[in-house]
């Protein structure tokens, strides 16, 4: 159903354009062109908006243009409007030029899911399996009750005519994820009768106490008992199945936390082979970077202000972790032990929890608990991970 009444969609689609120049080129700066790939979609001014006015847009469209571009270059777009309610907003993803008669698999995707304040939800634009999103902001539900209808290839009110060909249109209402639209990318391999493999790019200066997961993707039904995952690089490295949440044998794989060293680089590769006579073996590889060691420069405490309260003097201390090396966000608890004289309570427990959560620079604010007489006192505890 193309005619949603909620924000979320999905929609993709191969694109290849001999000639940029032969795009539309209606209502944009001198020498720049608009190629609607698709969408449902009334611009500003647009009188199939079902609100005539000048400042609204209504619905999504997908295109490739160099409007708005800060080279020059054409590169995928996608655009979201909801009249009075959410302001038009587009997101260029400026990691991939399309390039001109390429054939380019680009796909856009919208989630709705609030989550602070005006945020409304994320606009994502991939272009050959790698993406970039930004935050879309609305004081109201977004949708696209508007009259126009969906359209491939052009609008009707402006002349945004893509000239040149479009395969393997996809439409849904929800966003897939990162993962699912590139093994659509992968999977396109069609024209290449070899078998090939590939594996989801990775971040660099990743934390080496997270969870790291291997994904693999191939174009060609494989044996599903000859998967082997390795690490290539540094040598003198095995991967085995007690370092993995399962087993190896699977195109993913998720590695168990402080597996990999701190400030190493490492190569892992996928190999697999085909499912059907004759067989076909084919690797493909990816690296990781491992954050430094994390490290602590000093742990402060200091009172930020207080006031008389009866015959008690209240503070608010901030605690503050400082000169942390390595890679934010940090996961870190504060803690206390209340000391009788240089004894412990030993009817508290070892240490008991003040706050914590992931922070990118391990500071709290707030008030300490008073200790019951003169004799006692606090010591404070900061775990930074």
């Amino acid at each position: 159903n193309v005619h949603f009444n909620f924000a979320d969609f999905t929609l993709s689609a191969w694109v290849k354009i001999p000639d940029f120049n032969a795009c539309g080129s209606d209502g944009v700066a001198a020498g720049e062109r608009v190629c609607a790939i698709g969408g449902r979609f009334s611009p500003i001014g647009s009188p199939l908006s079902g609100e005539v006015n000048d400042w609204y847009a209504f619905g999504y469209l997908l295109t490739v243009s160099n409007s708005g571009s800060p080279d020059g270059k054409f590169y995928a777009q996608v655009s979201v409007g909801n009249g009075p309610f959410m302001p038009l907003t587009t997101h260029i993803h400026l990691g991939t030029a399309i390039q001109n008669n390429h054939w380019h698999h680009i796909a856009a995707k919208f989630n709705s899911a609030r989550y602070s304040g005006n945020n409304f939800g994320v606009l994502t634009v991939c272009v050959d399996g790698a993406c970039s999103a930004r935050d879309v902001n609305s004081a109201d539900i977004l949708g696209y009750s508007l009259l126009g209808t969906f359209q491939v290839g052009g609008l009707f009110e402006k002349d945004w005519t893509l000239r040149g060909e479009i395969d393997e249109l996809f439409l849904c209402d929800y966003p897939l994820t990162n993962i699912e639209i590139y093994t659509h990318y992968i999977k396109y391999f069609r024209s290449d009768p070899a078998l090939k493999v590939s594996l989801t790019p990775l971040k660099n200066n990743v934390n080496p106490g997270a969870s790291i997961v291997l994904t693999g993707a191939a174009n060609k039904d494989l044996d599903p008992e000859a998967f082997h995952w390795s690490i290539v690089s540094p040598p003198g490295w095995t991967l085995t199945d007690d370092m993995t949440m399962g087993t190896l044998n699977k195109p993913a794989v998720r590695l168990l936390p402080n597996i990999l060293q701190a400030g190493i680089v490492y190569k892992f590769q996928l190999c697999c082979s085909t499912s059907t006579d004759p067989v076909e073996t084919a690797c493909g590889t990816t690296s990781v970077g491992v954050a430094g060691k994390l490290s602590v420069g000093k742990f402060t405490c200091e009172t930020t202000h207080g006031h008389q309260v009866g015959h008690a003097y209240e503070s608010i201390f901030a605690l503050r972790v400082e000169g942390v090396q390595g890679v934010a966000p940090f996961r870190f608890q504060f803690s206390r032990q209340l000391v009788d004289g240089h004894l412990r309570d030993v009817n508290l427990p070892e240490e008991y929890p003040i706050s914590g959560g992931y922070s990118s620079d391990a500071y709290h604010l707030g008030h300490l608990p008073a200790g019951p007489g003169p004799d006692h006192f606090l010591e404070l505890y900061a775990d930074v991970r």
